[in-house]
């Protein structure tokens, strides 16, 4: 019955996607940069160091 009062032209889409690739890649990417970011601060207090 609930269907019966669907407005005309509304349209309900059920998506089911297997994203826990992109996810272990976008986690793999934060860790890269989480480990980039890191050494940057290291070499900017080196740097600072030897100033």
């Amino acid at each position: 019955m609930a269907e019966e009062k669907r407005a005309l032209g509304e349209i309900n889409v059920k998506v089911n996607a297997d994203v826990s690739d992109a996810l272990r890649g976008l986690k793999a990417i934060q860790r890269e940069a989480k480990k980039a970011t890191q050494a940057l601060a290291e070499l900017r207090e080196e740097i600072a160091r030897h100033e």
